[in-house]
């Protein structure tokens, strides 16, 4: 049994206090049921987050990719998200860390019809993952053994695709729930004694009610009666209380002056004689009034004087002595000598210098003249001799003829070029030609059945109706492709296969619903149902990189069986970014950028919908740069994605867009930058929209957040990345803004 962390405290406090050996403590708090070491676990934000669900009853996935169910996990037909089934399970497996991938539960009921869920309430610690399944009303739809697997999807390190599954072990018994035939009707027995019943507590209630208005009557009569009481106290109580306060004031006052006889003993005063004493002291006090001060340059000399009396005399020497002289000096020549030290020794080596390119001057100019006449040519002798030799005219016209020849060379590269990439073209043609083997077809018919077979494997298959009036009915499947025979697809898109399916009976009617087997190459895949008419099937899960032979058998319930082909092809064709722009930017941008695809392709930048650049490259995997021009004070959307033949099949990745700010710093209009220009959500789905906000004239900024014209919120904001987590409460086209006001 575990213990709380309270609880387990407590017991370590106790055993502390015994005679123990450390050595054995861990086995000892172990045999108690303590833990010696708890992990802590941090909650993931890729994942949604419920605040009501708990269970501590965990499902555990072992090393060996086991899923052990705990026993105490029911659940019934017609639940729906009301059971929560707790997982845990180890975080890295061969070195991979599985938080770095995303989850699924894959689940297939009792009918084989199959359905994906997505984790909830995902928490990790150093060493273990934890989450939840909210078991949904498709897992409970049908009675019977639920199985269920757990799938991680994601990327290595090098962006390849990374599936990890458990075993596919994991069941979960869906019980039948309580059902009926429809509401039981009442007979009339019944409705009369309900009647009755009804009658006497309508009684009950107007009696009650009755005794309720005579209590409210007494009540109120009481309540007249006390307030008559209490009003009579009070006024008897504030006489006796004013009549007591009166008496004590009087008595208490007769020690004290009222203020009339208090400024007529003042008025009565006479200050005449304290006031002649004070000002005669006043008048035998010279103070400062007559206190001067002299200087006298010639002398040197300061005096100071009460009127005419002088006080003090002094006489300043302003000579320095020898001694401070001496000091002064010698202060005053290191300063000296420090300073045009420096100076002499730069002037040494600026002369030295000045020497030495002197006289390498002085050897070049000195032998001028000889170099002229032996080396260089005068030019009025050359140019009469040239026009002797070659007039100008001649010289123009064989410049216009090589530029002629240029030209034509130019289109003849031109034309090599293309006849290269035509014979290159063929080439692969021919190439390709015995890369699909061809089909080997086989045809047999046992027991009234006739089967067509596709490198051994049932193309077709049918009855075939005996004579003499009896034998099984027949039936006719019709499949028609809607998806393209041949596909080329991206790395981890979406990838539905669409077609159309008919059968019918000799009759001309149809024969329901049919069974669908699905390989990759020669591994079955996945099952099922078939209904009349258009069909979808999410094979995604199922690729790879690279051609994929998709092999779908439809057998209908009549045991007709027929079949239809597909090949897709997967590549890894993306392109990322880690361009900041949060930032704000003033001149060119050197956009950084990693283009992924081992094929020659083309890199597409437009800005603001018009393209300003195409890149041909066959890099894969290395980073790249665009430098970006220079744009006026505003936000300006960046837009780069990748073009490539493959298959001669056009594809286009993925595309990225970045929203970069100019600044001007004399413009002092605000701006708000944000990348994403529309998006999808499933309802009740949180979605996060990344802004950010430049105010020249305020930090933070005002901002207010719309929904189809409707004020969420107002916001303050810094110039930092900022995000809008959105949470869709109704489905529908929507439109956000955000904006200053």
């Amino acid at each position: 049994m575990a213990l709380s962390f309270k609880n387990s405290k407590n017991s370590i406090e106790k055993l502390s206090t015994e005679h123990i050996d450390k050595s054995i403590m861990p086995t000892v708090l172990a045999e108690k049921g303590i833990d010696t070491l708890q992990e802590v676990f941090t909650r993931s934000d890729k994942y949604e987050w419920y605040n009501n669900y708990s269970d501590e009853n965990f499902s555990i996935v072992d090393d060996n990719k086991n899923i052990s169910v705990n026993e105490k996990q029911l659940n019934l037909t017609q639940e729906v998200n009301s059971q929560f089934i707790p997982f845990e399970l180890s975080r890295y497996y061969d070195g991979i860390d599985l938080m770095e991938m995303s989850f699924r539960v894959h689940y297939v009921n009792a009918e084989g019809g199959e359905h994906y869920s997505t984790p909830i309430n995902v928490t990790y610690s150093e060493n273990k993952i934890r989450f939840g399944w909210l078991v949904d009303e498709y897992a409970t739809a049908l009675e019977g053994d639920l199985k269920f697997e757990i799938v991680a999807n994601g990327t290595n390190e090098k962006g390849q695709n990374y599936i990890w599954k458990t075993r596919p072990n994991g069941k979960v018994n869906i019980l039948k729930s309580l059902s009926g035939n429809g509401v039981i009707k009442p007979d009339e027995d019944w409705y009369t004694q309900f009647v009755t019943l009804i009658d006497g507590k309508v009684n009950e209630a107007r009696q009650a009610a009755k005794e309720a208005k005579t209590s409210a009557d007494n009540a109120q009569s009481s309540a007249n009666r006390a307030q008559g009481v209490v009003d009579g106290a009070k006024d008897e109580i504030l006489q006796q209380v004013t009549g007591s306060l009166n008496e004590q004031l009087t008595t208490a006052l007769l020690n004290y002056y009222t203020k009339q006889q208090v400024d007529n003993l003042i008025k009565n005063i006479d200050l005449t004689e304290a006031l002649k004493e004070v000002n005669d002291k006043i008048d035998k006090i010279d103070g400062l009034a007559k206190f001067k001060v002299e200087y006298d340059d010639t002398t040197k000399t300061i005096k100071f004087y009460n009127g005419e009396d002088l006080i003090k005399s002094i006489t300043i020497n302003t000579d320095p002595s020898t001694q401070w002289v001496s000091s002064y000096n010698k202060i005053v020549d290191e300063k000296v000598k420090t300073g045009t030290d420096a100076v002499k020794q730069e002037l040494a080596t600026f002369k030295t210098k000045t020497e030495q390119d002197l006289a390498a001057i002085h050897k070049d100019v000195d032998g001028l003249p000889e170099t002229l006449n032996t080396q260089y040519y005068k030019k009025p002798e050359t140019d009469a001799l040239l026009n002797k030799k070659a007039s100008t005219e001649s010289v123009e016209g064989i410049k216009n003829e090589v530029s002629v020849m240029k030209s034509s060379v130019q289109q003849m590269e031109g034309n090599v070029t293309a006849l290269s990439g035509d014979v290159t073209r063929i080439e692969d043609i021919v190439n390709k030609i015995n890369e699909k083997p061809s089909n080997t077809y086989e045809a047999t018919y046992v027991d009234n059945v006739f089967s067509l077979l596709e490198n051994g494997e049932v193309k077709n298959q049918f009855t075939i109706v005996g004579g003499g009036g009896s034998g099984a009915d027949s039936t006719t499947i019709t499949i028609e492709r809607i998806t393209p025979e041949s596909l080329v697809v991206l790395l981890d898109a979406l990838t539905n296969i669409e077609f159309n399916f008919t059968s019918v009976d000799s009759a001309g009617d149809t024969t329901g619903n049919a069974t669908a087997t699905w390989k990759v190459g020669n591994t079955k895949v996945a099952t099922s149902t078939v209904i009349q008419g258009k069909n979808s099937f999410d094979i995604t899960p199922h690729l790879k990189i690279g051609a994929n032979t998709i092999r779908m058998t439809v057998t209908d319930s009549f045991g007709t069986v027929s079949a239809k082909t597909w090949t897709i092809t997967v590549v890894e064709f993306k392109i990322e970014s880690n361009f900041d722009d949060t930032l704000f930017y003033s001149d060119e941008v050197i956009f950084r950028y990693t283009p992924y695809g081992n094929i020659s392709k083309q890199i597409v930048f437009k800005l603001d919908g018009q393209q300003i650049a195409t890149i041909g490259t066959s890099v894969t995997g290395r980073q790249m740069t665009q430098t970006i021009p220079k744009k006026p004070h505003g936000a300006h959307l960046l837009e780069v994605y990748m073009t490539a033949e493959i298959n001669q099949q056009s594809v286009k990745s993925n595309s990225i867009f970045k929203d970069i700010i100019y600044i001007e710093p004399t413009n002092n209009t605000p701006v708000i930058g944000c990348s994403i220009s529309k998006f999808e959500v499933k309802q009740y789905n949180t979605y996060n929209i990344k802004y950010v906000v430049y105010d020249p004239e305020h930090n933070p900024s005002t901002i207010t957040l719309y929904e189809n014209e409707k004020l969420l919120s107002t916001l303050k904001v810094d110039r930092t990345g900022q995000t809008w987590s959105y949470k869709s409460a109704s489905t529908g086209a929507k439109n956000f803004k955000n904006q200053m006001p």
